[in-house]
């Protein structure tokens, strides 16, 4: 990662030339807000799990051992049969519009054992945070850090989209898998 004190000196601190340097996504957050039209969401585990909880048989954590990107990813680690991760963050992430397309992307890679198929479970919620659809996408196993992306269309009356991880395995002392690099952005 640059070394954010070079780029201040260097640049002055103006917000352009900063995203320049460090890429639009790790600047947006200081700003009023995500550029219109591009990014929504941006979970980089670089401050821990990013509003990420365990759900079921699942243990979460920030791990530095190994990353898409930056430092950091989430480690989750599989304790029982029936096992997932949730975004906490109620009432979810805000500013999606329905009949708007997005494009979703994570990597992923397995950290033990043998990962089995996940599903990323994509909810989209009208403002009340009554569920209006779910889109799952598979992510298989990978010994390589791998991109899983979908694009889709909210559905009419969508105010805001939330996530789960799930996936049913045997035993307990499961196979973990790492996670980096989420990113929800408007599609075009």
């Amino acid at each position: 990662m640059p070394n954010l004190a070079d780029a201040a000196a260097v640049y002055a601190g103006t917000v352009p030339a900063l995203r320049a340097y460090l890429g639009a996504s790790l600047v947006w957050e200081a700003e009023t807000g995500p550029p219109p039209g591009t990014v929504i969401h941006h979970a980089t585990f670089e401050a821990g799990l990013d509003n990420h909880q365990p759900w079921f048989g699942t243990t979460l954590s920030q791990d530095t051992s190994a990353a898409h990107s930056g430092t950091a990813s989430l480690l989750v680690e599989l304790d029982g049969q029936f096992t997932g991760v949730q975004l906490d963050n109620y009432p979810y992430i805000g500013g999606v519009a329905g009949g708007q397309g997005y494009e979703l992307e994570l990597w992923y890679l397995e950290a033990g054992g043998v990962m089995p198929t996940v599903n990323w479970n994509i909810q989209w919620y009208d403002a009340s945070t009554t569920l209006l659809r779910t889109d799952t996408v598979p992510i298989v196993r990978a010994t390589t850090w791998t991109k899983a992306a979908t694009s889709v269309t909210a559905p009419a009356g969508a105010a805001t989209v939330g996530w789960t991880f799930t996936t049913n395995t045997s035993g307990s002392g499961g196979p973990k898998y790492r996670i980096d690099d989420l990113l929800i952005r408007e599609a075009g």
